[in-house]
């Protein structure tokens, strides 16, 4: 029987699903393999395959290549693709743009975002720990970068099921990403709204009642029998609490901790809260990229 609480769940692993897909899409290389060619127009192509080095053989470069032979970028890593968004207009400049995805040895992704106007090459790269999605994700004619958080996997002791994954939308303007999670509230309401629906009333208040603290704790070698439903309850308000916090309602956010969250342990889940956010995607896709592989 399907389990409404693992929605978010099963969006995160559609999400890692279509980024899988996207990835094994025809043009892209592998360990060295295969050769792949991409013309862009206007004496560009984009060519993914093994480096002439040989002590790379194993690698994979891939290089935007200008008329005469030009090279304009080029980075070298485990495994290289070429996402299906390239070719649209990614940044809102009218142009169109190339977007790389690389898997490094040292495991996550690495996009780099490619201009062809003048001058053509890299408009910006960021690496993350999840898979990202380029697409028109409401059909307004613009490019969002989406994927879903993972700094909240296992928190609290949950399984990667009940854990929250709440969803992050950027856009990229010129060279600059911006987080726009917000404009699409509509989406994390819903889930809230679906969330709210599976933790029944009663079982909430006896959560809150068995944690207040007065309240008498059972002794060791008491195993209380609705631990289980309250870890479920737990996992439900913490992914509303999130919800609310990445579709851009902070303040209530934290009343949903101050409603629905075990008195005595409302300062610690909040520092895990911040925390998690502070170390998630919105960090990694903010930190000042390095240079690219050679």
């Amino acid at each position: 029987m399907f389990h409404p609480v693992k929605r978010t769940f099963l969006l995160f692993a559609v999400t890692c699903l279509v980024a899988t897909c996207a990835f094994a899409a025809p043009e892209r290389c592998t360990r060295g393999g295969p050769e792949v060619q991409r013309d862009l127009g206007n004496g560009y192509s984009l060519v993914i395959g093994r480096p002439a080095d040989q002590s790379k053989r194993n690698l994979c470069r891939a290089a935007l290549v200008g008329p005469g032979g030009k090279v304009f970028f080029e980075v070298t890593e485990s495994e290289a693709g070429l996402l299906p968004i390239t070719g649209q207009d990614v940044n809102g400049d009218d142009q169109p743009d190339v977007v790389l995805e690389t898997r490094p040895a040292t495991g996550g992704y690495g996009y780099y975002i490619l201009s062809l106007a003048d001058p053509p090459g890299l408009l910006r790269s960021f690496s993350v720990s999840v898979p990202l999605i380029f697409e028109d994700r409401d059909g307004d004619g613009k490019v969002e970068i989406w994927g879903r958080e993972n700094a909240f996997d296992s928190i609290e002791g949950f399984s990667t099921a009940d854990s929250p994954h709440p969803l992050v939308i950027f856009r990229l303007k010129g060279s600059r990403l911006y987080y726009v999670s917000p404009a699409f509230w509509h989406e994390y309401e819903a889930d809230i709204a679906q969330a709210r629906g599976q933790i029944p009333k009663g079982d909430l208040s006896d959560m809150l009642m068995s944690e207040m603290p007065n309240t008498k704790p059972a002794a060791p070698d008491q195993q209380d029998p609705k631990a289980e439903k309250y870890l479920h309850i737990r996992a439900l308000v913490l992914q509303i609490t999130l919800d609310y916090l990445y579709g851009g309602r902070g303040a209530q956010a934290w009343d949903t901790i101050l409603d629905m969250w075990p008195e005595n342990d409302r300062k610690r889940i909040r520092q895990v809260i911040l925390k998690g956010r502070t170390e998630g995607v919105l960090a990694e896709i903010n930190r000042q990229p390095g240079p690219p592989a050679a």
